[in-house]
This record gives C-alpha cells, sequence and structure tokens, in this order.
C-alpha cells in the first residue's frame, strides 16, 4: 500500500466502494432509498505529544501515548 500513488489509492477505493455496492452489500444501510456513510477521520494525524488541550490519545501496553486528530 506504500509503493502506491495516491490517484492508484483513490482508483482502488472507488472499485472497491463500486463492487460492494453493485452486489447489493450495503442496502442494509439505506435510508429513504439512498446510502448513507459516515466516515472517522479522527486517526488521521498522530502526534507524540499532546497538540492541543483535551485532544484524544491512545497509551500503548507499555504505556507509550500517541494523540491522534483528524481534519476539522
Amino acid at each position: 500500500m506504500r509503493k502506491l500513488t495516491p490517484e492508484e489509492l483513490e482508483a482502488l477505493k472507488h472499485t472497491l466502494i463500486k463492487g460492494l455496492v453493485k452486489r447489493r452489500v450495503l442496502d442494509k444501510f439505506r435510508f429513504n432509498h439512498r446510502l448513507v456513510v459516515a466516515i472517522d477521520g479522527t486517526g488521521i494525524f498522530s502526534f507524540g505529544q499532546e497538540p492541543f488541550p483535551g485532544c484524544s490519545h491512545k497509551t500503548s501496553k507499555n504505556g507509550k501515548k500517541t494523540w491522534q486528530a483528524g481534519l476539522l
């Protein structure tokens, strides 16, 4: 995945979603005949120290904290 260009990743995402819709896998998530999709972008950026007060964080098994933020 790291070797793919952003354009190739977008094409892959498009192909995967198109396949799910075509095979009707997502039909149970329809509302008023439309697909409802939620996107979680909270882990887009990660930091070794708290970038702002109240930023969400994870603590690993060895006790190391990683703060995560998404796009606003």
